[in-house]
């Protein structure tokens, strides 16, 4: 059975990914920002121990860019999608997503609430700021991890635009394999 781990930047399409993939292939949907985060956005101190707990599981889809997680994710998983979507977009998702969850009122893994404070503020507690300041950084990373990933037998897909990945999902839906 498939491990499936999604990596890309914030905005990139991770969550909404793996839940297709999840419905498709009716496996479990491991959200790592649900494990990672209290209310109010206060990480836990339990994440690792969850992180441990759910990747033993037989299989799974697992989407998150949590670096002190991959010793856990990494050894187990079968497959790996990276998004490699430009930063313009996924800045431009990232705003778009932020603001609705803003107006609806949106509870992110019941318990924690976007703000405008938490969309604007100039620190890492913003999504905006953390994602642009992090990009380069989730890019190289996944640029060195790539040809690791492919080395250790692997199926690696990289996905580089919003058409690549609705293809993709199509193809999945169709075939029923990864």
């Amino acid at each position: 059975m498939p491990r499936i781990l999604i990596r890309g930047p914030a905005g990139a399409g991770k969550s909404t990914l793996a839940n297709n993939i999840s419905e498709i292939l009716g496996i479990p949907h491991i959200e790592m920002d649900a494990l990672h985060h209290e209310e109010g956005f206060v990480p836990s101190p339990h994440f690792l121990d969850r992180v441990k707990h759910n990747v033993g599981k037989e299989s799974w889809v697992m989407d998150g860019n949590y670096s002190k997680s991959h010793h856990l994710t990494d050894p187990v998983s079968t497959h790996v999608i990276w998004l490699d979507l430009p930063l313009y977009f996924v800045l431009w998702s990232v705003l778009c997503r932020s603001l609705y969850r803003i107006w609806s009122g949106e509870l992110l893994w019941g318990t924690c609430k976007e703000s405008i404070w938490n969309l604007l503020h100039p620190s890492d507690r913003s999504i905006l700021w953390f994602t642009y300041f992090h990009f380069d950084v989730w890019k190289k990373s996944y640029e060195t991890a790539y040809p690791i990933w492919k080395s250790e037998g692997k199926a690696v897909y990289r996905l580089k635009s919003r058409a690549e990945i609705n293809k993709f999902v199509e193809n999945l839906r169709k075939t029923k394999e990864i």
